[in-house]
C-alpha cells in the first residue's frame, strides 16, 4: 500500500479499483472506481468488497464485446 499525499491514509489499486482505508473506522476499506471516480463500495470484509465491486457497471468503461451500448 502506498500513503496518500494527505499522508493518513493508505491507497492500492486493484485493478480499476482504488482501495482506501477509512479515515472513521481502521478496519473499513472504501473503493472507488478510477475510470469514473465513483464511489462504488466500503466495506471491512474483503470477499464482499470484491463481490459488490463485480456489480459495479462504469459508465466510462467500453461494453464487453457482444453487448451493445447502453442508450444515452
Amino acid at each position: 500500500m502506498k500513503t496518500s499525499s494527505g499522508g493518513q491514509n493508505e491507497t492500492s489499486d486493484y485493478g480499476i479499483f482504488r482501495h482506501t482505508l477509512s479515515l472513521g473506522h481502521a478496519r473499513l476499506v472504501q473503493s472507488t472506481c478510477n475510470n469514473c471516480r465513483v464511489f462504488v463500495a466500503a466495506s471491512s470484509r474483503p470477499d464482499l468488497l470484491d463481490a459488490i465491486e463485480k456489480l459495479h457497471l462504469c459508465a466510462l468503461q467500453s461494453p464487453p464485446s457482444g453487448k451493445p451500448a447502453p442508450p444515452a
